[in-house]
């Protein structure tokens, strides 16, 4: 068997080795013992930016799209697309939403209600 065979297999036996470890949760341990060395590591923390913003919904907040414009919440997704673009038009390069949707769209929703101006 040629040099270039002999890695690949011992390569493959490591990684199903790995592979079997971790599923086990036999490296849990190890994992917990490291995070904070490898945290304090690769993430030290930087001076506070004004260029980052973060946009937050309380209840207030909830509690204006239900009374003001009937919205259900999660808040229907053509809202967040105009929430969105309100953001990109005051010069947003990114923008994240941490929302779960686990209902399909309501479609009778966007046909029965205007939509915001942007």
């Amino acid at each position: 068997m040629g040099r270039l065979a002999t890695g690949f297999l011992a390569g493959l036996g490591a990684s199903g080795v790995a592979l079997a470890l971790w599923a086990s949760g036999a490296l849990d341990g190890l994992e917990r013992a490291t995070w904070t060395g490898r945290v304090r590591a690769h993430a030290r923390p930087s001076a506070a930016t004004p260029r980052i913003k973060v946009i937050l919904l309380d209840q207030a907040s909830l509690d204006w799209g239900s009374r003001e414009n009937q919205w259900p919440w999660p808040w229907p997704r053509e809202v967040v697309g105009v929430l969105a673009a309100f953001c990109q038009r005051g010069g947003a390069r990114a923008v994240a939403f941490d929302v779960l949707y686990t209902e399909p769209p309501s479609m009778a929703w966007a046909m029965t209600r205007p939509l915001p101006p942007p």
